[in-house]
């Protein structure tokens, strides 16, 4: 198999991994509060990218990094709606600020490669370690006390 057939083999799973993980997010909506199902994604996903890290066999750091998409799979829907939440009138405002920030999502792929070719891939991946720490955190944040585990 080719480097390109086998690009293409990982990134259909990836988006694979991301679809099987919208279906069972939206059934553990139901059961978990939002907030804590993403600090979760965030954790899980902050694993996958250590897992791979340390991975000594490249196939094993590939699937790893493949169930990132899993975790990946509700966090712009659930970003969104709890960003916006709470704005009342402001709501189409907050809607269109976040969507513009979107952009942002943009350079972090940029920022990455440059890394990978300054430090290398095990110190690059630092970076979207960070940016999912910071998702945990404002998740973990928003999860109410009072029903920390249910949907209430």
């Amino acid at each position: 198999m080719d480097s390109l057939t086998l690009v293409g083999s990982l990134v259909a799973l990836y988006w694979g991994g991301a679809m099987i993980g919208r279906f069972i997010g939206a059934v553990l909506m139901t059961r978990i509060h939002q907030t804590r199902l993403l600090t979760g994604a965030a954790i899980g996903a902050i694993f996958m990218l250590e897992f791979s890290f340390r991975s000594e066999v490249p196939i094993a750091a590939y699937l790893f990094l493949i169930a990132i998409g899993f975790f990946n799979s509700i966090m712009f829907p659930t970003i969104f709606t709890t960003a916006i939440e709470d704005l009342g009138d402001s709501k189409p405002l907050g809607s269109g600020i976040l969507c513009t920030a979107i952009v942002g999502g943009a350079f972090i792929p940029l920022l990455f490669g440059g890394l990978v070719d300054t430090a290398g891939f095990r110190a690059a991946y630092f970076l979207p370690g960070i940016c999912y720490g910071y998702i945990a955190w404002y998740a973990g944040r928003l999860v109410p006390a009072e029903s920390a585990t249910t949907k209430g």
